[in-house]
């Protein structure tokens, strides 16, 4: 443990922050002007993309690294040091593998695709879970966003009250 981080604990975190740190230093130059203008910030995805950290949480049989809570912490903290936006918004993603990892919900198949769609081609995945006029779909209220095959894409229609991550 270092006496000037006490969260570290052993030598894997250590490894894990200094991995952070270095996100860190190559996104903080620019973070200020994404705060400033509200921009999604597109170059600092393309570096966790780069970094191997939109697999952070998923499962290691499935590519990703399988972090704990805990590790996914240490690197989020340091990530929000130089981004505090940044590190929001990979954390809806993370956390979403994190969960889903948890509760193995979906298809085996489906999950395993998206896992690896996530850790080799760098793909993003949120929940958009608040409706303008429903609340909190997690909460247990009905969808009224729907989303409707349309060639090779779908076209959806409804309200959200925000999404993370959907300039991406």
């Amino acid at each position: 443990m270092s006496i000037d981080d006490l969260t570290i604990r052993n030598a894997r975190d250590a490894e894990l922050a200094a991995y952070a740190q270095d996100i860190a230093s190559e996104i903080r130059p620019t973070a200020a002007r994404y705060d400033r203008t509200g921009e999604f910030p597109f170059e600092h995805f393309d570096v966790l993309r780069r970094k191997g950290a939109l697999g952070l949480t998923v499962p290691r049989e499935h590519g990703g690294q399988g972090l704990s809570l805990y590790e996914t912490l240490l690197v989020q903290e340091r990530i929000a040091g130089a981004s505090g936006a940044t590190a929001l918004a990979l954390g809806w993603h993370l956390m979403t593998f994190f969960g889903l990892s948890a509760t193995r919900v979906w298809d085996k198949t489906v999950f395993e695709r998206v896992c690896r769609d996530a850790v080799e081609r760098g793909e993003l995945i949120n929940v958009f879970a608040t409706e303008r006029d429903a609340g909190n779909v997690v909460r247990g209220f009905k969808p009224t966003t729907i989303a409707r095959r349309q060639g090779d894409g779908y076209v959806i229609s409804g309200r959200k009250a925000f999404s993370t991550l959907a300039p991406a």
